[in-house]
Parts: structure tokens; sequence; C-alpha cells
């Protein structure tokens, strides 16, 4: 033992050869030595280990690991001796004899084989495909309708037609039907964060005061009718039934308010869900 350049312990060694043969003496030669941070090797010896044409056993009981494995001891055997067990869902291995696996980024996943990582493939509704088309198309022609009557009620809005049908909030309710058509663009083509944080405010606000809008004229008509009972025929009692009960019609249009509240309960969880997956695809 000495002390090398940078001060640390260093020491030669002689490089020994053993061959073990199952009915012979064990050979025991040097090969060669490790002197002062140089390597010399017996040429000769080395030439006679040639010519006995013996292999050098191995110095683990196993094959490498391919990669897409890893490694795993075997309880109660030497370090050397493993098990190769495929990596875990979600993880790869790129190299033999791996101690881990690693894990993908949040945008790949693993190959079949689980040796390297791809990239995810980014789905949502664009307007390319056939639902989205149908769905444009659909918005466009109830948009041009709606956009028609409007432009008549307006036209002709000193008719008593369009006086009868109470003016003012059959415009609110026109207006209101163009908007909601409009905001149907917002859940088509690639989530941004801006038409994620619009898109439920904006249908939600307008779909009620087009409700409400139309619940007031349906309202101003019922009354209407009440004030001005139309059919009675002095001398003649006609029997009908009382489909025009007013407390009936009330606890209908009850009945619709309480689903309508439910489903916009239910629809921005779910939206919310929808939302999650796209951020996480991202």
């Amino acid at each position: 033992m000495y002390l090398d350049k940078n001060g640390e312990v260093s020491a030669d060694m002689n490089i020994i050869s053993w061959l073990v043969f199952p009915k012979e003496n064990p050979i025991k030669e040097q090969l060669g030595s490790f002197e002062r941070q140089k390597l010399l090797i017996n040429q000769d010896m080395l030439s006679r280990l040639k010519l006995l044409n013996k292999s050098l056993p191995q110095s683990k009981c196993v094959e490498k690991c391919q990669p897409g494995f890893v490694k795993r001891a075997q309880e109660g055997e030497p370090v050397c001796c493993y098990d190769c067990v495929p990596c875990p869902e979600g993880t790869i291995s790129t190299e033999e004899d791996m101690e881990k696996c690693t894990t993908c980024p949040d945008d790949k996943y693993p190959n079949k084989d689980r040796v390297q990582c791809i990239l995810k493939v980014k789905s949502f509704l664009s307007y390319e495909e056939h639902l989205g088309i149908i769905l444009v198309s659909f918005a466009l022609l109830l948009f041009l309708i709606t956009g028609l009557v409007l432009i008549l009620f307006i036209k002709y809005r000193e008719t008593p037609i369009v006086k009868a049908n109470n003016r003012d909030l059959s415009y609110i309710l026109l207006v209101s039907l163009l908007l909601c058509f409009l905001s149907s663009f917002l859940f088509i083509g690639q989530p941004r964060k801006a038409t994620c944080l619009l898109r439920q405010t904006v249908f939600s606000n307008i779909f009620s005061l087009a409700i409400s809008s139309l619940l007031a004229k349906t309202i101003t008509v019922v009354l209407a009718f009440l004030a001005t009972k139309p059919g009675n025929q002095p001398g003649l009692i006609i029997l009908l039934c009382n489909e025009g009960s007013v407390l009936m019609f009330y606890i209908t249009l009850s009945y619709l308010g309480f689903m309508a509240a439910i489903c916009f309960m239910i629809w921005p969880q779910n939206d919310n869900v929808a939302l999650g997956d796209e951020d996480a695809a991202q």
C-alpha cells in the first residue's frame, strides 16, 4: 500500500485467474498485475487461457433484466440473485438491470412494452368533427330564424298583434334566445381559460333571462284571460273539463321551475369534471 499523488491510499494488486474443472485440480495462474496505477497483462498466460477454450463463469445467478422490467431481490438469496418483474402501470424502464421504474409525465403514457413514454392525444369537440359541424349548423339556423322574427317584430312594432304579444317582453325573449344560440360556440373548440370561465356564467344568466321573460309573457296572457273571461252565453250552461285551472297551472309552472333548478345544479358539476380531465390532458 502507498499514497498516490493526491495523498490517497492506494495499493498494488495481482490479477489471479482460477480455472475450476469438475474432475481435475483447479489451475491458478497470474494473468497480470496492477502496479502504480498501471495495468500489466501476461500475454503468454492469456493465450494459454484462450487455448483452453473455457468461458468465465457469470458473476450473477440470472440474466440481465431487459428494458420494461425491474429487478426484485429474491428472499434468502445473495444480492446477485434477483427476479425480473414488469414495471407497474404508468411507469417505464429504458435500460437493463434498472433498480426502479420511472413515471411518465402527465402529458405522456407508457407504450405496450413500457420502454418509452408516448405523447397523449388531445381530444375535444372541434369544428372539424361531424358532431361539431351539426351543432354549429343547428345553432346558426336557429339564430337566423330568431333574428328574422326579431326583425319582423321591430318592423311591425306598432301593429295590434305585436302590441298584444307584450312587445317589450317579446324583445327581451328574442334577444336572449339569440345570445343563447351564440353562447353554444363557447362549448365547441379547444377549451381555453377564458371560455372555461365564461361558458357556465354566460349561458346560465342568458338562459335564466329567456325563461323569466317566457314565464312573464305566459302569466300576462293568463291574467288577461281571467280578467275578460271569454266564452260566456247567457241562458246556456256549457259543461267542460276544468283544464284551465289556475291552481294546476301554477303547480305545473312550479314543477318546471323546480326541474330547471335541479338541472342547473347538476350541470355545472358535470362540466367541472370534464374541465378537470381537459386540464390534466394539457
